[in-house]
């Protein structure tokens, strides 16, 4: 059987498509919010808070710091998993990071939030940045993540940025 230098480009190309990516990914997100710097901070501090709509609830606390445990409902190519993080704020910054706690099925979780006042001085902008990875090999492992990963931050996003342009009691 002769082996011909497409042949082989062929099979190196559909081995290498199909092996997982064994790097983390790196997902960022933002949104302009129609609020102060102070009150999107206060919002964000609502988000933590909220359990119902993200599956999460508070371990422990303290005035800086939130540990919390999270369900990931039906995420492609991982399943359902549990997330156990620490949230630690850094008000001076209005800036809160956070790292994963436990790993699991997912080994690396971590970011930052971070609120800026618009360059107009009118409101704010909430940047997420998130690093995650899993150990779980599977093909096209590192597209899924963060197309999961920027879905979740999207439905984040938008709860904040509600939250502090329509509960807030001041803007």
């Amino acid at each position: 059987m002769k082996v011909t230098k497409s042949t082989l480009m062929f099979a190196v190309a559909a081995v290498v498509f199909q092996m997982p990516a064994f790097a983390a990914v790196t997902v960022e997100e933002c949104v302009t919010i129609d609020a102060k710097p102070e009150t999107v901070w206060k919002a964000l501090h609502e988000y933590q808070k909220e359990d119902k709509a993200f599956h999460k609830k508070i371990v422990s606390s303290t005035p800086n710091s939130v540990t919390l445990k999270e369900e990931f409902a039906k995420m492609p190519i991982i399943g359902t998993t549990f997330l156990n993080y620490i949230e630690v704020s850094k008000p001076e910054e209005h800036r809160i990071e956070y790292r994963l706690t436990e790993t699991g099925v997912v080994n690396k979780f971590d970011g930052a939030w971070i609120v800026e006042e618009s360059k107009d001085g009118n409101g704010s902008t909430l940047k997420v940045v998130t690093t995650i990875d899993s150990w779980v090999p599977a093909p096209f492992k590192n597209k899924v993540l963060r197309s999961s990963t920027k879905k979740g931050m999207e439905k984040r996003l938008a709860y904040v940025k509600d939250y502090a342009e329509h509960h807030s009691v001041s803007n």
